[in-house]
């Protein structure tokens, strides 16, 4: 890892409070042991392979519209099974913004691993990748579901029992 992406990972994505993950574990009824899986929100599709091979915002957004989201404050999870933890009353969530989620592959404090989960503060949508997987489950409103499946560049697939 490269030691400058690193020091920018852990400015950008400082640790939170690990009651931030409480909606999540109310939602799912899941202890978050390999992320917190989530049900529609209320639609949902699996995402392909990685989010971040993806470098161009959806298509219909203003640039400034596209500015102002990937500047929203998000919250990342992490596994307690990725961190060796043996319980689960703490758990280990970082807060930064959308716009700065790529540095989280160089985080030193993290081996290597990615979040399990990815959510705006205002948890209109949630992101959940299993470390296993080579999907990423997207759940949130139709909007967001939709430019995920019409983008040409991912490979998205509605879930049936979403809609």
């Amino acid at each position: 890892m490269d030691e400058s992406a690193g020091v920018l990972a852990a400015a950008r994505w400082p640790l939170a409070v690990g009651r931030e993950a409480d909606w999540l574990r109310e939602l799912t009824c899941d202890d978050g042991l390999t992320g917190f899986m989530p049900p529609a929100l209320p639609d949902a599709a699996w995402v392909l392979h990685s989010m971040y091979e993806h470098q161009v915002g959806p298509t219909g957004w203003s640039f400034v519209e596209y500015r102002r989201r990937a500047g929203a404050p998000c919250l990342a999870y992490y596994s307690p099974l990725l961190h060796g933890a043996e319980g689960f009353d703490n758990l280990h969530i970082r807060t930064g913004t959308l716009a700065d989620a790529l540095v989280l592959y160089d985080h030193p404090d993290e081996d290597g691993w990615t979040p399990s989960n990815l959510w705006p503060r205002d948890r209109s949508w949630v992101l959940c990748t299993d470390y296993d997987l080579w999907v990423t489950k997207v759940a949130g409103p139709p909007a967001l579901i939709e430019a995920l499946l019409d983008d040409a560049e991912l490979e998205a697939v509605r879930l049936p029992w979403a809609t």
